[in-house]
Order: structure tokens, then sequence, then C-alpha cells
């Protein structure tokens, strides 16, 4: 994720690509989706990554 994009434009992003890998038949689970999603975040939302896991 880009530290200087919002969480919304950076999360659309992260949907594009899941929804490109599908349209190319990569079928990306939700749980994969989550744990993909959790790994990108940046640094300053670590506490929450902490309070998810």
């Amino acid at each position: 994720m880009v530290d200087s994009e919002s969480i919304d434009a950076n999360v659309d992003e992260f949907l594009k690509l899941v929804s490109d890998l599908c349209s190319v038949g990569v079928a990306v689970t939700d749980e994969v989706q989550a744990i993909l999603l959790l790994c990108s975040l940046p640094s300053k939302y670590n506490q929450l990554k902490e309070t998810l896991k």
C-alpha cells in the first residue's frame, strides 16, 4: 500500500487487483484476501494488525 494514499484508495486498488486475477481464472479466497490486505497495511496500522491477529 502507498502511505500517501487513503486507506480507501489502497483497498480499492487491492480489490481491483483481486478482480483482475479472478478475470484470468485465478481464484483468491476471502481468507487469502484478508491475509494479503493485512500484510500490505503500512506500519502506521501495526496496532490494528496486532489486534486483529
